[in-house]
């Protein structure tokens, strides 16, 4: 009985240790993804190339190949995209505004140098004859339009005279009551959009100075990393796990956005699932892909699926991780509703092993890397977890505050989901 007890804390402990060690990696990942010289993992100063480089390093110590197809890992293809490099103030009175945590510019804004008057609508011109009348006479050319964001469905659904006279004005400033969330976009348009936290801005301070540097970056190459992990017995089967590597970058030279969450934590969980499948294989090959530009629009995953080095015939399913930092209250699972076997078999692993306190099913939605390849007839999973830290598309999302509730127990579920395929 006593030896029966000791074996059973020697295999608790040995357990503990490859779990904190397994962690301790983990962590040193998203701390190095997430960190000031990867430019949060954007298109300003190579970000983008920069976490590149380091997974296909990573891809290499752990010892899984690279497709014979492919050029050392790399599947390149181009985007465009703007970006903000250098200049970012934002002077309301003699307050200096802080990017990223006072206010954002919105992802298609182009460059803007200039003085300008606040100016805020009364909010009648949508419902009052008169007041509309009067603003419409008004000559807004050199002033900054203040409005409240729960005003743009109005401004939406607006007379075409009244849009237009609306955003004759070369600035807009939307006002946000909580949570600052940027993006990225492909191309620039008129008028520049700000959005500035309400609690931020002096309204009683009529006097802004704006001067934005963007710079739109045509055909810029950035790149999907993709290895292999062979097949013992059936090589031309493949499972897919994937996770992007691309975040939102820069604004201005002193703001970056970390992406903890997004998705650094999804491209620690793949090297670690690269490493349990080096020593691990499978009868089926385990392809394993950190995809670019998904961000602007999943542009790495559609690529692939266009372009891809095997057979999409061959492709068995397609696990993809993104937002696996939490899991206090449990997962969701994009295609769960539709491919409803596939996702009995993962409620079924789950609840035998209570890795999660819930797992809850969705239908289709072209929001993660997932999207292009259910398209194209082969079966997807887009896993995230829920609950923990809010932080998302912001300053805030830092490996500091990542808590990694259930990391460990996200790894063992896909484990023998996809080694039960």
């Amino acid at each position: 009985m006593k030896k029966n007890i000791a074996l059973f804390f020697i295999l608790i402990l040995n357990f503990l240790v490859l779990t904190a060690q397994d962690l301790s990696r983990v962590k040193l990942d998203i701390d190095t993804l997430t960190s000031p010289a990867f430019h949060g993992r954007g298109y300003v100063n190579y970000g983008d190339s920069i976490a590149a480089n380091y997974i296909k390093n990573r891809f290499q110590k752990i010892g899984v190949s690279p497709l014979a197809s492919l050029n050392n890992y790399y599947q390149p293809f181009t985007i465009d995209i703007n970006t903000f490099p250098n200049k970012m103030l934002f002077r309301n009175g003699r307050k200096e505004l802080t990017p990223g945590k006072s206010f954002i510019v919105h992802p298609d804004a182009p460059s803007f140098k200039g003085k300008l008057k606040l100016f805020i609508p009364d909010t009648l011109i949508f419902s009052n004859l008169e007041k509309r009348s009067a603003f419409l006479k008004l000559d807004l050319s050199e002033v900054a339009l203040v409005l409240d964001a729960k005003l743009k469905q109005k401004i939406k659904f607006a007379s075409t005279e009244l849009r237009k006279q609306i955003y004759s004005a070369p600035v807009f400033i939307w006002l946000i009551e909580k949570k600052l969330t940027a993006s990225l976009s492909n191309h620039q348009k008129f008028p520049l959009e700000i959005d500035v936290l309400k609690d931020s801005i002096d309204l009683h301070a009529l006097n802004l100075k704006i001067n934005i540097e963007a710079s739109l970056l045509k055909n810029y190459t950035t790149k999907n990393i993709v290895s292999l992990v062979k097949g013992t017995s059936q090589p031309d089967s493949i499972v897919v796990i994937c996770a992007h590597y691309d975040h939102l970058g820069r604004m201005g030279k002193e703001t970056y956005f970390p992406g903890a969450n997004d998705n650094a934590a999804g491209i620690a969980m793949l090297l670690q699932l690269a490493e349990y499948y080096k020593a691990n294989p499978q009868k089926y090959s385990i392809l394993l892909i950190a995809f670019g530009a998904e961000e602007p629009g999943l542009i790495g995953s559609e690529f692939f699926v266009k372009n891809c080095p095997v057979s999409l015939h061959q492709i068995k399913f397609v696990m993809n991780l993104d937002l696996v930092g939490t899991g206090d209250d449990g997962a969701m699972v994009v295609n769960g509703s539709i491919y409803k076997k596939d996702f009995e078999n993962l409620t079924k692993i789950n609840e035998t092993n209570h890795y999660l306190p819930i797992i809850k099913a969705r239908a289709k939605a072209p929001n993660s890397d997932h999207y292009h390849f259910s398209e194209n007839g082969v079966p997807s999973f887009f896993l995230f977890l829920l609950g923990g830290i809010t932080a998302y598309h912001d300053v805030w999302d830092v490996a500091a505050t990542l808590p990694l509730t259930r990391f460990t127990e996200t790894y063992k579920l896909i484990q023998e989901f996809v080694n039960q395929q």
